[in-house]
């Protein structure tokens, strides 16, 4: 994966929970009092950074720089790097960027200042009508071409030698996935295919090679740098026919197992008449176009199929001595200027009111002139739709603003306000995960889903998805997590298994996605909705028992019991005998078990209780021969299985374990494999978080670090929790949002993954939420892992509906503000029936309260779930 870079030094956050302090400044380099409590001053944010600043499920997933410049086109190399980058200056003197901020998590509109020699420009950055972020079409060319499996693609990616066919430039690409279209035909016709291929970014063969298919046709393996000559057009012909009589032939590209690369791409295809006669030559310079039923440059779909056009705009504000305020366009999209608007000819792109001037060009930097002296400018990007239309009628931006902002806090309905604390710093990370998981959500082939990034991960993956449906449960969202859970649905196959990625098959697909199934069903209490899709639980715990007995035929095998090889990934690449397929197997089947007896089928209730007992026996097998120490003597499990070497460093991809009791509460308290596991983690961090614990050598994971403080709150660590909280939370840019993983800021500038990172979000958000109400077997235990500090004069922390296995907690916190006394109350559970809530009163001792009576609290206390709460405390000091 590829790196974002940086560095930063000041923010401005909106005080979220004292509305009577307007707004505060933390310095990064600051830190906390000797002795005092930890304070979120995002002193570890990576060096770059990109920030959505688009709609919820926006097809237009406009991004943000450190810079404060509009991103687009994120290709398949350089990753998560924009090839598009817009942003504002003046003719006469440089002006530098300061760091831009976001006033309120929950609207993503940006403010930056330039600064230069006596002039300077404030800056808004927004996205313009969440009305036009509705899924694009997947269906073009009077219908005759359907892209499945999302649209992600890019502008320009190419640059192949003049007098090529510009269809070459583009691109369209799936990560870990395939790039597909269907072309509507006569039933049973044929057609011959050429598919083109111009490959800027790989260095040598063997990096990218892919498998091409079309229906009809045998499949043709090759290299997309086949003569090690970047920007190089390379076209194959395949002769299709439509076999299944659908009326449609597929046209597909999948990654090679023999290749390094499972990022598939397809620059271009073109249709012609069965037995056409033409070359590659030909085709390369132009005449397939002219020749072929459908010539079709790939990956503009999201812009094309777009029903309305998408406007994002900058509002800008010059000060200071007179200057000429100039648009700056770094683009590699073959673009032209004419009568003041940057674009294609009946296609306008980039628009300013007053309008351009003039243009300048160098290279890929377009450089567009304002007047002179021009105090106040509006710029708009438009893509898709009627761009045209648009550009006749667009709007002040000062109104505009108001309708983005009016959007955002009355029409987006995003699962705000369902949990408040009493730190701002908290609460903005909060706030700012919850818009971004909702923003990098998608809509894709008629379904919703969540999904971990908006470029390099742009897409389904199954494992993320299962965190986040848990997020968007713990958010009382049953809807999108309902709706997500059928997306997933959507890649089961005949046999029962989900499969979704490729060209590595993830065995723990089918065991998350019926994971994900069975915890929505139960904690929304969806009877109904869990008794049509039976069918489905009882076909993929049949898949994962036909599955493990794979493996039952040879008891001297190292995955006796467990499952086949399958791709670990976190770390660790290539197929690989794992445990992971075994932890979540565990988690699904307990899962599965539960929602046969809430259905009243005991028998399968049983039968799946007996097989997840008869697989951890098994597990309790290979983990006793598998164990190891590390050199601090922590007994911890490797993540592969029977693995003797020491090419593997301890913390490498150990992220089963974590998911196996952060998810599944598969081990006693007191497991010495787990805690080992736990201690060996912890021993290998740096500046708050775990180091090479996944793809980057020498860098730090916040999410992981997010993942294990999960565990550690159902281990009753509470302090080590909340240490994970701060230290993820101050790896988060000054806008709240992450990247996937970073070096130290000690070790260099270098980042790998997507950006934003909505899976950091989520786990953030399960962190925060468990430190607060976390849920066990028979217990709701509360207010465990709150820090102290937080019982400060004043404090206001609440939940509002929050769902949990036993029915919707509502919780409010509030110290007086001189911090005399403490009042807790809550409500009672509507399934709390047999069931505790266990209130955790350590912090509130440590903050100095007592009973009204000056007695000492106790550690924690115990009282019906089904009984509302209502209880007072003291200050004993104050």
């Amino acid at each position: 994966m590829e790196a974002l870079k940086g560095k930063i030094t000041m923010h401005t956050l909106q005080r979220l929970i004292f509305p009577a302090l307007t707004a505060f400044v933390i310095l990064r380099t600051s830190a906390p009092a000797q002795g005092g409590p930890p304070a979120v001053d995002f002193r570890y944010a990576p060096a770059t950074h990109l920030t959505a600043i688009c709609f919820p499920a926006d097809w237009q997933k406009t991004e943000i720089t450190e810079r404060g410049s509009l991103g687009y086109d994120f290709g398949p190399g350089p990753y998560a790097r924009p090839l598009t980058e817009i942003s504002l200056g003046a003719k006469e003197v440089p002006l530098s960027p300061g760091e831009p901020s976001i006033r309120d998590p929950r609207v993503p509109v940006a403010t930056i200042r330039l600064n230069g020699d006596g002039a300077g420009a404030a800056l808004e950055e927004f996205a313009l009508d969440g009305k036009t972020a509705a899924a694009s079409s997947s269906t073009f060319s009077s219908g005759r071409i359907r892209r499945d499996g999302g649209l992600t693609g890019a502008a320009g990616w190419a640059d192949p030698p003049p007098g090529c066919d510009p269809a070459f430039r583009n691109v369209a690409w799936g990560t870990n996935r395939p790039v597909l279209y269907r072309v509507r035909v006569a039933p049973g016709s044929a057609r011959r295919i050429a598919l083109g291929f111009c490959e800027p970014y790989k260095r040598t063969r063997g990096q990218r090679v892919l498998e091409l298919r079309v229906e009809g046709a045998a499949p043709l393996t090759i290299d997309a740098l086949k003569d090690n000559e970047k920007n190089r057009p390379y076209v194959y012909f395949l002769d299709g026919r439509d076999v299944n009589g659908d009326g449609e032939i597929t046209v597909e590209v999948h990654a090679s197992p023999v290749g390094v690369d499972p990022n598939v791409i397809l620059n271009a295809f073109w249709v012609f008449p069965a037995g056409t006669s033409i070359t590659e030559e030909e085709v390369i310079r132009g005449e397939g176009s002219r020749r072929a039923e459908i010539s079709w440059s790939c990956g503009l779909e999201n812009e094309m199929g777009a029903a309305s056009t998408r406007v994002d705009g900058i509002r800008a504000v010059y000060t200071g001595r007179p200057v000429t305020p100039i648009v700056i366009v770094r683009t590699r999209r073959t673009v032209s200027f004419k009568d003041g608007i940057l674009g294609n000819p009946g296609r306008p792109w980039v628009v300013a009111r007053p309008r351009f001037t003039r243009a300048a060009r160098e290279g890929n930097i377009w450089k567009l002139e304002l007047p002179f002296g021009t105090r106040r400018a509006d710029v708009y990007v438009l893509h898709g739709g009627d761009p045209q239309a648009t550009a006749a009628r667009l709007p002040d931006l000062d109104h505009a603003l108001k309708e983005t902002e009016r959007f955002w806090k009355t029409e987006a309905r995003l699962p705000f306000g369902r949990i408040t604390v009493p730190d701002s710093g908290i609460q903005y990370v909060l706030d700012a995960s919850i818009r971004d998981l909702y923003q990098i959500a998608e809509r894709v082939d008629g379904g919703f889903q969540f999904q971990p990034g908006p470029s390099v991960y742009r897409g389904l993956w199954i494992h993320d998805a299962s965190w986040d449906v848990q997020t968007a449960l713990a958010l009382s969202d049953t809807g999108s997590a309902r709706t997500c859970v059928e997306s997933m649905l959507r890649f089961q196959c005949a046999d029962g298994r989900i499969f979704l990625s490729e060209p590595f098959p993830m065995m723990r697909e089918t065991p998350l996605t019926l994971y994900a199934l069975c915890r929505y069903a139960a904690v929304s209490g969806d009877a109904a909705w869990l008794k049509n899709r039976f069918n489905k639980v009882n076909a993929a715990v049949g898949w994962i028992r036909r599955t493990r007995a794979l493996t039952l035929a040879d008891p001297s095998s190292a995955t006796y019991g467990l499952f086949p090889p399958g791709f670990t990934d976190g770390g660790i690449g290539g197929i690989s005998a794992e445990y992971g397929t075994t932890f979540w197997s565990l988690n699904a089947l307990q899962a599965a078990a539960g929602a046969a007896a809430t259905l009243g089928m005991p028998d399968s209730a049983r039968s799946w209780s007996t097989l997840s007992g008869d697989l951890m026996e098994s597990f309790r097998k290979a983990s006793a021969r598998d164990a190891r120490r590390d050199s601090s003597g922590n007994l911890y499990l490797p993540m592969r299985v029977g693995d003797t070497s020491r090419a593997i460093t301890p913390q490498q991809a150990n992220w089963g374990i974590l998911d196996a009791q952060a998810f599944g509460h598969l081990f006693p308290y007191a497991d010495p494999l787990l805690n080992g596991t736990l201690a060996m983690l912890d021993s290998r961090m740096t500046e708050g978080v775990h180091q090479d614990v996944g793809w980057l050598r020498g860098g730090v994971w916040p999410f992981f670090t997010a993942q294990e403080g999960i565990v550690h709150v159902y281990q009753r660590n509470y302090a080590r929790a909340e240490a994970n909280l701060y230290a993820v939370a101050n790896h988060a840019t000054p806008l709240g949002t992450w990247l996937e993983e970073q070096l130290p800021i000690s070790a260099g500038t270098r980042t790998s993954g997507d950006a934003s990172d909505a899976t950091a979000g989520a786990l953030f958000i399960l962190l925060l939420r468990d430190m607060i109400v976390n849920d066990r077997t028979d217990t709701l235990e509360i207010l465990g892992g709150v820090p102290s500090a937080w019982y400060r004069s004043g404090a206001r922390l609440t939940l509002n509906g929050v769902l949990t296995d036993f029915g919707p907690l509502t919780l409010a916190v509030k110290v007086s503000p001189g911090g005399q006394m403490c009042t807790l109350e809550g409500s009672p559970l509507s399934r709390g029936k047999g069931v505790s809530v266990r209130i955790v009163l350590a912090g509130l001792k440590s903050a100095g309260f007592t009973r009204p009576d000056g007695r000492e609290l106790p550690g924690a206390i115990e009282i019906p779930a089904d009984r509302a709460i209502r209880m007072s405390f003291a200050a004993a000091h104050r």
